[in-house]
């Protein structure tokens, strides 16, 4: 009893011990008079972190300062889905790219205007915009790009034409913008577009440490396509791109890439990136929660359920997830995570294996290793210099014969004999050459790694998912002393439910590890 409490009390430590605490430096934001509403965005002035805004599936709210109530914005006609807030660079101008089109909002007095707006549905649907330095505000839309000029919306052509515009994002005179297959780049305001990056080609990949084992494995299907675009105001050369395989960084302008780590990173469910002008620091929001990249490793700082979006200003970062609204401190420029608190979540977890140990039981149950797929393509490989080995037999016999006896008598001493009676064998050995450059196995082995890879991220993903749902139960179940019995049984229960469906993906090494470490 005395060991829990202070486990208890530890915990509290780890929670800031505040009402509403749900992880690490993190407490939840109120969301009374959002009424439930499915939660997609957020955004915060960088001029006032009092001017917060929220986008959902069915309208844009404002929090009162005062009260820390959110009101419903009102958009001439409605906004429906609100897909991005961008704070514009007069001050309380605010973009809201809506599944009805653009509009401009005054933050002080909550008036709005529509900016852009088209009778085609696809076309109408603005899913970003950005704004260049010298002033063309660019929309992108479910159907194409569209860039302002002298108060006149033009539809870019080539390479976009009606193709549905995934993310944009706008540094200097740079703009950038991403479709599911591909990133482009345009210095002259939309007149000329250059590809800059491919996600079915790892041309122009630069991966010292090994992320990317094999283009094949990691750029071939829709789950992989791009995600999202970011980077850096005053920084027109740098860039992020997330993608199902993981987060790459250009700091030329696109010329080469680098691939960020993916040690610590749901990556299969990435969906948004935040890089922070003040820390120059990245962070990431994935379907299993909030990743910070920290001395080029991924730190889960929030492993909150189906994250969606993050916002920065003055060391707090805002996580939303599809109902909450989370305000994490601690990233301050050159400031790291409360060591204490580090400490505290390594005490009361050091008996258990990290997520990374549970990924490796996984993918050794289920024999998905990329070890697999280089042996295949190291012994397709080696078939070219095994030989055809072929055996030839030919027995060679005369039609000689004759009888051998000591009388004109036949008799059982009488011999009828075969002459010229012989054997000759041989040995033929044969290479084909043209099999060291390329051979057919490659093709089958080209399938088998693309289904491999798929059945390896999904149970990867699934592993995650039960890992941090049994993480946040056990931390719910120590910090909390107003449960009731039942509540309390219902939390052990469930925790030993995902231990059981933990086990059943790592054929029973979960369990194992928990009882060898008691």
């Amino acid at each position: 009893m005395k060991k829990s409490l202070i486990l208890r009390a530890v915990l509290f430590v780890l929670f800031l011990g505040a009402p509403g605490a749900f992880a690490q430096n993190c407490k939840l934001v109120s969301a009374e008079g959002l009424k439930g509403e499915e939660l997609k965005v957020v955004a915060v002035d960088p001029r006032s972190r009092d001017v917060m805004f929220v986008g959902t599936q069915r309208g844009l709210y404002h929090r009162d300062t005062k009260s820390k109530i959110w009101s419903v914005v009102e958009f001439p006609g409605g906004v429906g889905a609100v897909n991005q807030i961008l704070f514009g660079p007069a001050k309380n101008e605010v973009y809201t790219a809506t599944d009805e089109g653009l509009y401009l909002l005054n933050s002080e007095s909550k008036e709005a205007i529509k900016l852009f707006d088209r009778s085609n549905e696809l076309e109408k649907k603005c899913s970003s915009v950005c704004i260049s330095k010298d002033n063309y505000i660019f929309a992108g839309t479910g159907s194409g790009l569209f860039v302002k000029k002298k108060d006149e919306w033009i539809k870019l052509g080539a390479p976009f034409s009606d193709k549905g515009i995934i993310s944009l994002f706008c540094s200097q005179d740079i703009v950038y913008a991403a479709i599911d297959s591909g990133v482009y780049k345009s210095h002259d305001h939309g007149k000329s577009w250059e590809q800059i990056y491919n996600i079915y080609s790892s041309e122009g990949v630069d991966d010292p440490q090994g992320i990317v084992d094999d283009p094949a494995d990691v750029r071939d299907g829709s789950e992989l396509s791009l995600r999202h675009i970011t980077g850096l105001e005053d920084n027109s050369s740098l860039l992020y791109i997330a993608t199902g395989s993981g987060v790459f960084l250009t700091k030329n302008g696109g010329q080469t890439w680098t691939a960020l780590p993916l040690a610590g990173l749901d990556a299969l469910d990435l969906r948004f990136l935040l890089a922070d002008s003040k820390t120059k620091e990245i962070f990431a929001a994935s379907k299993s929660g909030a990743y910070r990249c920290k001395d080029g490793q991924w730190q889960l700082f929030f492993p909150g359920y189906n994250c969606r979006y993050l916002a920065a200003k003055d060391g707090l970062l805002y996580v939303i997830t599809d109902r909450d609204i989370f305000e994490c401190s601690g990233f301050r420029a050159g400031a790291d995570v409360d060591t204490q608190e580090d400490d505290a979540a390594v005490y009361l977890f050091k008996n258990e294996p990290t997520v990374q140990e549970v990924h490796g039981m996984a993918i050794e149950y289920a024999e998905v290793s990329n070890q697999k797929i280089k042996d295949w393509r190291r012994r397709a490989a080696g078939k070219a210099f095994l030989p055809q080995v072929s055996i030839g037999v030919d027995r060679n016999t005369t039609d000689l014969w004759h009888w051998e006896g000591g009388s004109t008598t036949k008799t059982d001493d009488d011999v009828l004999r075969r002459g010229n009676d012989s054997i000759d064998w041989g040995v033929s050995l044969k290479w084909d050459l043209g099999e060291i450059i390329y051979n057919n196995a490659q093709t089958s082995i080209d399938t088998r790694s693309k289904l491999l890879v798929e059945l390896r991220n999904d149970i990867l993903s699934e592993v995650t998912r039960l890992y941090f749902e049994r993480r946040k139960l056990q931390m719910e179940a120590l910090s909390n002393y107003d449960l009731s019995k039942k509540a309390e049984l219902d939390k052990k229960l469930r925790i030993l439910e995902l231990t059981a469906l933990i086990d059943r993906l790592t054929g029973g090494n979960f369990s194992r590890f928990l009882k060898s470490s008691e």
